[in-house]
């Protein structure tokens, strides 16, 4: 019998998506502007933290509107870091730790990063796993999760019981496709020898009967792959490079109840899981960050973003940065 999930998607023949090497920039890559922008990271990292606080709230505002059962949670996420205490040159704020905040994704993707990259530097002969099975749609997207999930944690376990080096760091994404309205979970894996990448395809193909062959992908890690590794799960928001080097504001596109969807559908699992010897990093965050800012005066003031202005305002009425945001960013709603 055929499986609902995509029998669903019969009038649609499956295509592979571009999921194991995406040119456009991902939301989490907003979050690393001081790392990867080459128009941002000269600049000061106030004005960074400005531009990153109201894109942040340039993309939940739609969710909110939404008005789905995730309001509340996209609430908090809005709140993020609204109100920063100063003491000297540092700053101290909450975070609310949410997948869709710009700010916690910063943050959660560094110490993912610091805590992966030295033990997968280690692998003896890594190589980029790509799992995918065909798209589905909306109604079926939690279902496609947790089978996904499900299925790549027998694999492991069967590779362990063959004695296979079974050392592997598995991740969960999604992407959509706005033109047949059909979401794209899969699987990114970078496993520690080229045996274990075998074995791991061989038998996602045995348990997918509906998965086409050639979306399956193995290829030899690299350090662009295990970066890739860690950025967001999901590929939603997109930027503008073009509409930025004309002089007019950077077109940042966004999918907001496709991104609800997918949020919804994840909630309360985790995207990385580790096999074998690897170490598990935690995905979550401190709740309470201080971080130092040299471009502050040596003061004690409390600073409130204001949405009217886009910018941080302090107790004597000054504004964080001088930098316009609206000028820089423009959130197109799809």
């Amino acid at each position: 019998m055929p499986n609902i999930r995509y029998s669903a998607l019969k009038d649609t023949p499956y295509q592979r998506e571009n999921i194991s090497a995406p040119k456009t920039p991902l939301l989490d890559t907003l979050g690393l502007l001081d790392q990867k922008s080459t128009t941002l990271c000269k600049t000061p990292k106030l004005k960074y933290k400005v531009l990153t606080k109201y894109l942040t709230h340039q993309i939940i505002y739609p969710l909110i509107d939404l008005k789905t059962p995730m309001e509340r949670s996209y609430w908090t996420a809005w709140r993020c870091g609204n109100i920063l205490v100063q003491n000297g040159q540092r700053l101290t704020t909450t975070y609310c730790k949410h997948r869709v905040c710009i700010q916690c994704n910063r943050i959660r993707t560094a110490e993912l990063m610091n805590g992966y990259l030295p033990q997968i530097e280690r692998f003896t002969d890594s190589h980029f796993v790509t799992l995918t099975t065909p798209n589905v749609r909306q109604e079926y997207l939690r279902e496609e999760f947790e089978h996904l999930i499900k299925t790549f944690g027998l694999i492991m376990r069967k590779a362990k019981r063959k004695g296979l080096r079974n050392t592997a760091l598995r991740k969960i994404e999604c992407t959509y496709n706005p033109k047949r309205n059909t979401y794209n979970p899969h699987i990114h894996v970078i496993a520690d020898n080229l045996e274990l990448a075998t074995f791991i395809r061989n038998e996602w193909l045995k348990r997918n009967v509906y998965a086409s062959r050639r979306a399956q992908d193995i290829r030899r890690a690299d350090t662009n792959s295990a970066m890739e590794l860690f950025k967001y799960f999901t590929k939603l928001v997109h930027i503008n490079h073009e509409q930025s080097k004309s002089g007019q504001p950077t077109k940042v596109e966004l999918q907001p109840r496709a991104l609800d969807s997918i949020l919804s559908a994840i909630k309360g699992k985790r995207t990385f899981q580790t096999y074998g010897t690897l170490k598990l990093i935690s995905e979550d965050i401190e709740k309470i960050e201080s971080q130092e800012y040299p471009e502050l005066d040596n003061d004690i003031a409390i600073w409130n973003y204001t949405p009217i202005i886009h910018n941080y305002v302090n107790h004597e009425g000054l504004i964080m940065s001088s930098v316009n945001a609206p000028e820089v960013y423009q959130v197109v709603v799809k």
